[in-house]
């Protein structure tokens, strides 16, 4: 049996680990219910979606980026490392690209 201190140490990994089962759920969530909108499109390594969706916090696209990052790995639309391309869908305009490190 482990000490107290790595009993508190696998309770709080567990704690934390769940939080992002959450968080990856809600992700999963929100992008297919762009996607059910048409507010996003996937095209290969290619994420169609609305300028205004993008925002104009310079934080936004960061986060844009990640969350897709994690969902197209999640779905298997994509291979790990792969850049994924974000486009204005009324456009065509690139609006930025993300690369996994």
């Amino acid at each position: 049996m482990g000490s107290k201190k790595q009993i508190k140490e696998a309770r709080e990994k567990i704690a934390v680990a769940g939080k992002r089962v959450g968080q990856m759920a809600s992700v999963v969530q929100g992008i297919n219910f762009l996607i059910d909108k048409k507010a996003v499109v996937i095209d290969g390594n290619t994420v169609y979606l609305y300028r205004e969706l993008w925002g104009s916090d310079p934080k936004t696209p960061d986060a844009w980026m990640k969350n897709m990052y994690i969902y197209m790995r999640l779905q298997q639309l994509c291979e790990e490392g792969q850049t994924i391309y974000f486009r204005n869908i009324e456009t065509d305009e690139l609006i930025g690209r993300y690369e996994s490190v």
